[in-house]
Parts: structure tokens; sequence; C-alpha cells
């Protein structure tokens, strides 16, 4: 039995090499009506089966002593040789079920002899089953099908006393339903159709080669049964949070590769009505964003929320809802910290975007892969100048600076400050570049007048999001670029069902295999190489870090030593640390990942670091003094404190003004200001303003 179950579920994840055919009979007939899961292949794909598994490889595997896998069969029925095998070619569908947590195997033939053959011979127990392997299996005979289970189950079918999973609405209407973004089956004419164009009518789930039938609510159920309380109260919540709690069933089917070279596997999860937060989350096509990525596009990612405010507002409220049912509640605190210090709430920003957003790559350099500084994305916008705005007190919250204006061939735009990220804001939309000619190349493409956009097959043209990638142009095919392979994962919705569909279209073997070669070393460095810069960029924090100590010890040395002569100050500036012998090399002012350290003072020493300068002892332990300079790390900086603390703050938490002294930089200025009292001059008011980057 578990051969049987392994070759079909192995088969299932291969799908088929050929289109389906009409099925003879209807297994759903024998199964029963609480089978949680429905796993069938048609007869094609049953065929296609059983001659990959009689190649004398396959043979191999599953039984080395023998001439073929079907000898193992022959001897657990206790049947003469080649029995199973003569009735092989008879097959026409396999159907793999589970009922009641127990597996379930189904053959059926084309003709109804064959069930009451093969069990011919095997001891009938009295009632009706016939004992397999040594009786931890049974098998029935039963209105032609062949029905192998454990023995209770097989029992229960041979009575005959149970409503079956043919008589089920729900299975009628999964079997019955055409797929959301499936589109006709591969080899129909309706190919390389614009998104929206009309198209050849989808065909039946239970049409396809493989399909599968999933009964939601009795999965969940079981799911619940087999977990602690704790556990199944977290399902519930997240189960009523997403909506899953009215879903009805799930279908999947997949088809083979046909003639045009496509391949594809669709899945559809069906509510009971549109209430469920899932749909109201997912807008209905038409696509429409795929206008906005040009024609020789690489790789492409489209999204179209329609309305953004309900769209991702939606998101966080259900975010908000299971961090409150998971008793954190945490979150919602968090985000209105963030939105009062941003001034400016997510609802605000939201309303100000428009109806959807794409990230593309263009083909890739000659010989080789694509940088990482060739993507470039576009959201529509529905107030642009509010948007700009917000940008730039979003930078300001982030990184303590407006954006950066730039120039780039003549065209101004914007660069986000500390990272490599450029932006223009036109009247409709932003285009952002991982460099400023990706954003010149799309304001070129757009302003074209005779511009071409993405052409996607009809399939696709109601998904609401949409990943979409051109092998022979994202590795580059040698010697020169041409479209090949493409691979598409598309999600929609339609009425009360939503649709994801993974398919491959116009396979080219060869270059599928060296796409593969190509980017297995590709994958490789990129999964490495931000492991090892991370290792890196932590060890010149760490460094930076030391010399940070041996500051902070320095200037308290320096204090206890100097106290009665410097009014009880701190040094003007950190050069007396090394003419008093207190650091031992100028060196110590260096960070080491700073690339251009600042040369400054009477000595010319160079410099990572910041001074707050001569500050009354008065001051807390808790405020700083020192930081490294702004840029040498991307997100934050090592901060030294009073009492010689060093920390790491990230440049948000430099410039929260409600932060703590030890990582504000707003905080710590107003604890200076009163160590201060009446001897703070306007002048030296200035030069703290300036240190802790206070702005009035």
């Amino acid at each position: 039995m578990k051969r049987f179950v392994l070759v079909s579920a192995l088969f299932g994840i291969l799908c088929v090499l050929r289109p389906a055919s009409v099925h003879a009979a209807d297994p759903a007939s024998v199964v029963p009506q609480d089978a949680v899961l429905y796993l069938e292949l048609g007869k094609t794909a049953t065929q296609e089966l059983l001659s990959m598994a009689a190649l004398p490889p396959a043979a191999g595997i599953f039984a080395p002593t023998m001439e073929s896998p079907f000898a193992y069969a022959d001897q657990g029925l206790n049947l003469p040789a080649k029995d199973v095998e003569s009735a092989a070619p008879h097959l026409e569908s396999v159907v793999f079920a589970v009922e009641q947590n127990t597996p379930l195997l189904v053959l059926s033939f084309d003709e109804d002899r064959w069930p009451a053959a093969l069990l011919q011979g095997v001891p009938k127990a009295p009632d009706g089953t016939s004992a397999l392997f040594g009786g931890r299996a049974a098998a029935v005979s039963r209105n032609g099908f062949l029905i192998i289970s454990a023995p209770q189950v097989c029992a229960r079918l041979a009575r005959g006393d149970y409503a079956t999973l043919a008589s089920d609405p729900a299975f009628k209407a999964a079997a019955g339903a055409a797929p959301v973004l499936a589109g006709p089956p591969p080899g129909a004419a309706a190919r390389g159709l614009a998104a929206g164009a009309p198209a050849s009518k989808a065909p039946e789930i239970a049409k396809a080669p493989v399909w599968a039938f999933v009964a939601v609510p009795a999965l969940l159920q079981a799911a619940r049964e087999s977990m602690p309380l704790e556990r199944a109260a977290e399902l519930d919540a997240f189960c009523r949070a997403s909506g899953l709690d009215r879903a009805q069933h799930a279908a999947v089917a997949g088809w083979g590769l046909g003639p045009d070279r496509t391949a594809r596997l669709t899945a559809l999860l069906q509510f009971q009505g549109e209430d469920a937060w899932l749909l109201r989350l997912v807008p209905e096509g038409p696509l429409e964003v795929n206008a906005d990525v040009p024609a020789d596009a690489a790789a492409a990612f489209m999204v179209n929320w329609k309305d953004a405010k309900a769209f991702f507002g939606s998101i966080r409220d259900s975010a908000l809802q299971v961090n409150d049912v998971a008793g954190d509640r945490t979150m919602r605190a968090r985000l209105a910290e963030i939105e009062k210090n941003l001034g400016l709430s997510l609802d605000q920003l939201l309303a100000q975007v428009g109806s959807g957003g794409i990230i593309y790559f263009p083909e890739a350099a000659p010989n080789g892969l694509m940088r990482s500084a060739d993507w470039t994305a576009a959201v529509r916008l529905g107030d642009s100048k509010g948007f700009e705005a917000s940008l730039s007190k979003l930078s300001m919250y982030a990184v303590g600076q407006q954006p950066a204006a730039t120039t780039y061939e003549g065209v101004a735009m914007s660069q986000v400050p500390g990272a490599p990220v450029f932006y223009k804001v036109l009247s409709d939309r932003v285009v952002l570049g991982g460099s400023a000619a990706a954003v010149k190349r799309h304001l070129d493409w757009h302003a074209a007048p005779a511009r071409k956009s993405l052409q996607l097959s009809a399939a696709y043209g109601r998904a609401a999001a949409l990943a979409w990638a051109d092998l022979g142009l994202l590795l580059k095919s040698y010697p020169a670029a041409k479209s090949g392979t493409k691979l598409v994962l598309a999600f929609g919705r339609e009425g009360t069902g939503l649709g994801i569909t993974a398919a491959v279209e116009d396979l080219d073997v060869q270059q599928f295999g060296q796409a593969s070669l190509v980017a297995y070393p590709a994958m490789m460095a990129a999964m490495l190489m931000p492991a090892l810069a991370r290792a890196r960029t932590e060890a010149g924090k760490s460094e930076g870090r030391a010399n940070l100590h041996n500051i902070g010890i320095a200037l308290a040395m320096y204090r206890a030593v100097y106290r009665a002569g410097n009014n009880d100050e701190y040094p003007p500036d950190l050069e007396p640390l090394l003419d008093k012998g207190f650091l031992k090399s100028p060196e110590v002012f260096v960070d080491p990942a700073d690339k251009a350290p600042v040369q400054r003072g009477a000595a010319g020493f160079r410099y990572s670091y910041e001074y707050v300068g001569a500050v009354p002892a008065a001051v807390p332990g808790d405020v700083i003094i020192v930081y490294s300079r702004r840029g040498i790390y991307p997100d934050g900086r090592n901060v030294l404190c009073a009492d010689a603390a060093v920390l790491w703050a990230s440049e948000a938490e430099l410039h929260n003004p409600n932060g703590d002294p030890r990582t504000s930089l707003r905080a710590s200025y107003e604890a200076v200001v009163t160590a201060f009292g009446d001897r703070l001059t306007e002048e030296r008011r200035a030069a703290l303003k300036k240190f802790y980057e206070v702005e009035d």
C-alpha cells in the first residue's frame, strides 16, 4: 500500500506531460463524504505515471531485485506474477484521499472486471474485504473500483452505508468551477494577448490531468483537535481575523506541458460570502499597472491595490487585531508614537497614494547577471505634492536629513540620505531607482510617444498581483539576449473566490538548463555576501565601540586629574587627551569603517567622532557626549555617554525627541542645557544645538 501511495503522491507533484482526457468513471462516487483531501490523477496522468515507473531505472529504485515495480504489488496481493502488470494499462484514474486521518487509494479501470479479477484468490473476511500486506491494509471491489485502505474503512465501504463525496455540494462546486486565473489550458489558441483581452473559456477544474479538493472546515477542525488548547485558540483567532473561518473549500488543478510548451498549476480558495478579510483585501481586476512596465523588462512585480488607504489600512488593522489577541498590545502604542513623532498619520500618507505600483529589472548586462542598482519602481499617486512633502518628513524622521537634491544628465531628482535610492515625483506617480541612471531610463521610456508596455496572457488580466520573469532576458542568453522561458506567479479574485496560478511558459529546456547553471553560483553568492557584509559591518562597529570606550576612560581620567584647573569641566576638544598622555595614539580617533575621516585641530589629527566640547561636570551620566559621524554606518551610530557607556543607536532612536537620553540627541541636549544653567551663553547654546542636531 505504501508503494501505491508514494507513487501517486510523487506523480501529483511532478504533474503530467500531456493534456488530459475525459475520465470514464467518477471515483468520488465511492469516496466518503467526510474526506478532508481528494487528489485525482486522470487517465493520461495515470498512464504517464505507470510508464515512468516501468522504466528500468525506476524499477530498480522501487524494487532492486525485481524485474518491474509491479512485482511487489503482485507479492503483496498474493497474486500470480504479472497480474498487476497486465491490469496496469487498463487504469483510468488513481485517487488518493484522506478520511478521518486514514489514507484511501481508489483505482478505476476501463472495464469493471479488473478489480474483482485482481482480488480473485485473495481470502475474503466476513465483512467482504480482502486482507493485504499481512492484514495491515484491506481492499474491496465496489462499483468497478478497487479501494485500498485501513481494514475498518474498507469494511464501512463494503457495507455501502455512507454518503459519497460526489453528492457533496462543495465538492461538486469545486469540480465544476473554473479557476480564477488559469485561462485556457496549455495548448489553447488564446496566447500572447494583452491583459484584459478576450480569451477562450477556462476549463473546469475536474478536467485537469491532476486536480485536488480540500474541505477547509474539516481540515481546520482536524488541526484544532491535534493541538493544545492554547494553540487551538490562536488558530481560531487567526482564522477569524483572516476570514478562513468562512472558507468553503480549496481546489488545485495542474496542466502539464502542451504543444505551446506551457505548464500551469492553479489553486482556488472559495468563501461563503464576500465579508471575509482576505476577500475584502484583494481588489478585482483588471491588472492595469502592467502598462507601467517597459516591454523589454526582464523581470517585474506588479500590484494593483486600487484604494491604497483601504488596502494597506486593512493590513494594518488586521495586524493590530492579531497583536491584541496575542496579548502583546504593544504594536498599537508603537505605531501611535511613530505617527506622533513624524507629524503624519499612516492614513494621511496612504490617502496620497494611487491605485498600484510596480518594480522591475531591465535585461541583464552582456554575459552576466543584473546589477542591484538596475531596479526601477513606479508608484501611482493621488496627491503628488502631498506625497513629496511626506517623503521629506519620513527622511527627517529616519535619518535626520532632508532628501538631497541632485541632477543627472539634465534631470533633477532627489536621493534618500545615506542610501542608494533616487526618486523623481511626477504629477501622477513617483519613479524610484537604485541609481540615477535607472530613474532617467524609466522617465525617458515613459515620455516616449510610442512606448511599448509589457504584454501579458489574457489568463492573468484579472490578477491583483503578478510576478513575471523572462529567463532569457533575466540571465542574458548566450551569445545574445533573446526572450525565452517565462515564469509567472499570479494572485487575484473573482467574486467569492481567490485564485493563485504558477506557470512556466514557452519552456526552452536548453535555456532553462543554462539559466540554472548561471543562477546557482549567483544564488549562492547572493546568500553568502550579505552575511559576510554584515559580519564585516559588525566587526567595524565593535572596533569603533572599542575606540569610544578608550576615549571615555581617557575623559574620566582627565577630569579626575585636572578637575580644579579646568573648572570641573570636560576638555574643549579631544587633543588634550593625547597631549597629557591619557591616549597613546591618534588612531583611536578614527573608526575603521570610516573611509574619509575629517582632519581638524591644531595638530591636524583625523577624526571619525564628534565631541560635545567643554560641558559642566554636573551633566548626568546618561547623556551623549561623543558619537561617530553620520554616514559611517547606514543604519545608525556608536555613541559614548558621560558615564563611559558605549551604545549603538539607530537614526530613528537618535532623532526621537521623547527617547532615552542615552540614545536620543534631543533628550541629551535638554539635559546638558539644564546642567549649564545661567552659565550657558548664546554662542555655547548654538554649538550645542549643532552637536545635538537640534532645530528650532
